[in-house]
């Protein structure tokens, strides 16, 4: 999806932004702020190094580097990045979530909210070329919050049709990659609130401890992805 999409009317004119502005103090925008570090916080228990994938105007570092993460974004949007945050300006910059700016294993955790299904128009070769490099920088683990393919969804209010993936894809495409496994879905009652949490191999086994439980949880995740 051309970054062009995401323009000026996008950000300041949209049905999404009721307000009619992206506003930092706007209380629904410090709602869903809340939500996402409560939420990054809540499966990472400490305040290390964040970089938020698709991150528009920065409120997302922000607010984690108020709370005491060491946060960074992306986002490719060049109305986004010059219109981004003042108070942020130094830790956010343009760049396409498929080719990240940075070594493997430059961040602990690597989150995205609604943000990394818009990759590509949703195309599953594009979004998996996304998730590659979400896992290639996050050493510890990832968080997103996206839209999935549901029965109940029939199209996406958005500038543009995305693709949605189901959930499986989702589980799926970064399980193979090898580095992280998958560790939680949580779907609310509207399908487009998805998040999934995934936590680096040794991590989510000392999480989870080597119990009958855990070596079957395993043995379901790779069965389902023998499906696929």
């Amino acid at each position: 999806m051309s970054s062009k999409v995401y323009d000026e009317h996008y950000y300041e004119k949209m049905w999404r932004t009721e307000s009619g502005s992206l506003r930092w103090e706007d209380p629904a925008q410090q709602y869903d702020l809340n939500l996402k570090l409560n939420n990054l916080e809540h499966f990472f228990r400490y305040k290390g190094k964040v970089l938020f994938v698709g991150t528009a105007k920065g409120f997302e570092i922000r607010m984690a580097r108020q709370r005491g993460w060491e946060a960074f974004g992306t986002d490719f949007s060049e109305y986004a990045i010059s219109h981004c945050d003042p108070t942020i300006k130094d830790f956010i910059q343009l760049a396409d979530s498929r080719n990240l700016p940075f070594p493997d294993d430059s961040f602990d955790v690597v989150a995205g909210f609604n943000t990394v299904e818009h990759t590509g128009r949703g195309k599953a070769e594009e979004v998996s070329l996304a998730l590659k490099e979400a896992s290639r920088v996050a050493k510890d683990g990832l968080l997103f919050k996206v839209a999935i393919k549901h029965w109940a969804v029939t199209h996406y209010l958005d500038p543009a049709l995305i693709e949605l993936q189901p959930l499986l894809f989702w589980i799926e495409g970064v399980e193979r990659l090898g580095k992280h496994r998958f560790f939680h879905a949580e779907i609310g009652p509207a399908p487009l609130h998805t998040w999934i949490v995934y936590y680096c191999k040794e991590k989510w086994k000392r999480t989870l401890g080597d119990s009958q439980d855990t070596r079957y949880l395993a043995q379901q995740i790779e069965n389902a992805i023998k499906k696929v």
